[in-house]
């Protein structure tokens, strides 16, 4: 499961890049001839992802959930999907973030790369500390770690 959320949300920022880049002239160009504000422009940009995400969750949703062999409970599949929504969005957003923000897209997708690692590192998973024998002590010196 964790393998397929990571994989489907860098699936989903990485084709974002090049678009967000072609829009940005455009954007420049209509923002200069005064056709509208660069709030009504982000704000487009944000809402028209959400539809597409929606349905990708659905099919995620459909294919992945009796796969996986959870329980078929309301609760479970709203908080699964929930989980889904905004993982995915938030990747989607990320890839616009790093457009908005690098000069061009191999700046932005060497950033997302970045980001990628980083996010595959801290993604939540503790490592457990070493289980210590019943009979040994902390104050042994042989047995510490």
């Amino acid at each position: 499961m964790y393998l397929a959320t990571i994989f489907t949300g860098i699936n989903n920022c990485s084709p974002v890049l090049p678009f967000v880049s072609i829009e940005r002239t455009v954007q420049y160009r209509e923002n200069f001839a005064g056709m509208y504000s660069p709030w009504a422009y982000s704000l487009a940009q944000v809402a028209i992802e959400i539809p597409y995400v929606l349905v990708e969750v659905v099919l995620f949703m459909i294919i992945a959930y009796p796969a996986i062999g959870y329980y078929w409970t309301a609760s479970k599949l709203f908080w699964f999907f929930y989980t889904m929504l905004c993982t995915l969005l938030y990747y989607v957003y990320l890839g616009m973030l790093l457009v908005s923000l690098t000069p061009n897209v191999q700046v932005a997708s060497i950033m997302a790369s970045v980001c990628y690692t980083l996010f595959n590192l801290f993604s939540g998973f503790i490592v457990p500390g070493p289980v210590s024998t019943t009979h040994s002590h902390p104050s042994n010196p042989f047995l510490s770690i």
